[in-house]
């Protein structure tokens, strides 16, 4: 499925970013080679789980406040 979203996307995958709230996103996601970030809105995740992602946010204003604090989130 991401393999054929960044197809269409006409982007490379360095060029995207994942956010992912459950664990077959973050494999899924990871298994197609992209950034993918976690966040643990309604579905905690155990450790093993959690590495799959760059990052763990609480929810969507804490990604926003991450972006406002590092807006070069793709490096």
């Amino acid at each position: 499925m991401f393999n054929k979203a960044v197809q269409r996307s006409g982007f490379s995958k360095q060029d995207i970013v994942v956010f992912e709230d459950s664990k077959n996103g973050l494999l899924a996601a990871k298994r197609a080679g992209l950034s993918v970030y976690q966040i643990n809105d309604f579905i905690s995740l155990d450790r093993e789980d959690e590495q799959l992602a760059k990052q763990i946010f609480r929810d969507f204003d804490e990604v926003l406040a991450f972006c406002g604090e590092s807006p070069k989130i793709l490096e």
